[in-house]
């Protein structure tokens, strides 16, 4: 996916100060960027999975105008009914 800036590491979020002060800290913070990582993929994979879902909508809503109107057109042209069918009144 495109994005205007790039993609934060997991020491970009945090201040200067911190990446020296040790590896007890190192422990407390990895697990909340594990959890922010995961969040974020599935978000991506939601967004993936609503943009199809809305794309196939969109299809099937623009497939029923496209009939809808071709009903109607069928039914607003004494020509069309008399060319489907014989049974019809063609007058």
């Amino acid at each position: 996916m495109h994005h205007d800036s790039p993609e934060p590491t997991e020491f970009a979020l945090l201040p200067a100060s911190a990446l020296s002060t040790g590896p007890s800290f190192r422990h407390r913070i990895e697990p909340i960027v594990e959890k922010f990582t995961d969040m974020k993929a599935d978000l991506e994979r939601q967004r993936a999975t609503m943009i199809r879902l809305w794309t196939k909508r969109e299809q099937q809503f623009r497939g029923v105008l496209d009939s809808t109107a071709g009903l109607y057109g069928d039914r607003a042209s004494p020509v069309g009914r008399c060319r489907r069918s014989r049974a019809w009144s063609c007058r």
